[in-house]
């Protein structure tokens, strides 16, 4: 099978390189002059790397080219404004599927979106695939319009995966966490048990070929999340297992992040340099629940993690070591 994986230099894209070449696979990769290869086994005969402008439709055609599976993993997180999000994730999205529509050989164009996409969860049961409450950031509604844009069109089968937090190496968003935890202290925001979903990203990729292995032909939504959800205080408590020693609480009202969250959003103004926090995060951050209803993966597909929250804690928690992004305890 020949694989696309459009953002295929991230944290999600390397991990779902290496799996597909694990299993026999080809791969091919878009870069830029600016990509970091460091994630990628750029010395595999089976991985193809190919300098791309994504916006440029002759070359979106020699990307394509003999492709039978797409996946798309490209966009932005953060942003300084609608446009950007906009451009990446919804843009973007729209000229890769017609392409993908135009070629000869593909089969699959699997979209992966995010549970942002959805909004948050009413409560502890969490939203199925066909459920929406609504987007409380750009990120997330930039996402629901690329979302909407698939479902008007007709074309080569769509797969488009809700996806809740992914946590693993090479992820730098939870490393800040972990990093914090490894001073055995950590912040948290107000007093309020804040649910969420999350999954290893060895387990996601996992599921992420089982998914592209799918022979319907047909239209398909999935959400993916691990067996378990989790809150911040549970997380840390099983974080506390691999820093080896108690973590103190510092809890901080929720009002304090709110001019913080502004000065972040300023210094990412100056420097153009995406803060962990800012307001759009904040608005996510504050919701209490965001849960996904995986019952489709873990049935119609038969999915099982691999590795799991606890394990898949613990061996993020030992590579940032190993590389030193953390300091031994």
């Amino acid at each position: 099978m020949k694989y696309l994986v459009i953002g295929g230099t991230g944290f999600i894209g390397s991990h779902l390189v290496e799996y597909l070449l694990t299993q026999g696979g080809t791969v091919r990769v878009p870069i830029r002059d600016s990509s970091s290869l460091e994630w990628l086994p750029v010395e595999n005969k089976s991985l193809e790397l190919i300098k791309c402008d994504l916006f440029n439709e002759i070359d979106r055609q020699k990307l394509f080219n003999g492709i039978e599976i797409v996946f798309h993993l490209a966009g932005v997180t953060k942003a300084l404004n609608w446009r950007k999000y906009k451009k990446f994730n919804s843009v973007l999205t729209k000229v890769l599927y017609d392409s993908a529509s135009d070629s000869n050989s593909i089969k699959k164009f699997i979209f992966l979106s995010s549970q942002a996409s959805k909004g948050p969860s009413p409560a502890k049961l969490g939203l199925n695939e066909e459920e929406f409450s609504r987007p409380v950031s750009l990120y997330g509604k930039s996402k629901r319009l690329a979302e909407k844009y698939l479902e008007r069109k007709i074309g080569v089968q769509k797969i488009v995966i809700y996806l809740s937090a992914v946590f693993g190496p090479r992820e730098r968003d939870f490393f800040t966490f972990f990093k914090i935890a490894s001073r055995h202290i950590c912040f948290f925001i107000g007093y309020k048990h804040r649910f969420f979903d999350l999954i290893y990203v060895k387990d996601l990729v996992k599921a992420l070929h089982i998914v592209s292995r799918e022979t319907s032909g047909k239209d398909i939504k999935l959400n993916i999340a691990g067996s378990r959800y989790v809150n911040w205080r549970i997380f840390l408590r099983h974080l506390s297992y691999s820093v080896r020693g108690h973590i103190y609480k510092i809890f901080i009202p929720e009002i304090i992040f709110f001019p913080i969250a502004i000065l972040f959003d300023f210094y990412y103004r100056i420097t153009s340099q995406p803060p962990l926090l800012n307001k759009e995060k904040l608005c996510e951050i504050r919701e209490l629940f965001w849960l996904l209803d995986c019952r489709k993966l873990y049935t119609e597909y038969n999915f099982k993690e691999d590795f799991g929250f606890e394990k898949g804690i613990n061996e993020t928690f030992d590579w940032y070591k190993e590389k030193g992004w953390v300091k031994g305890v």
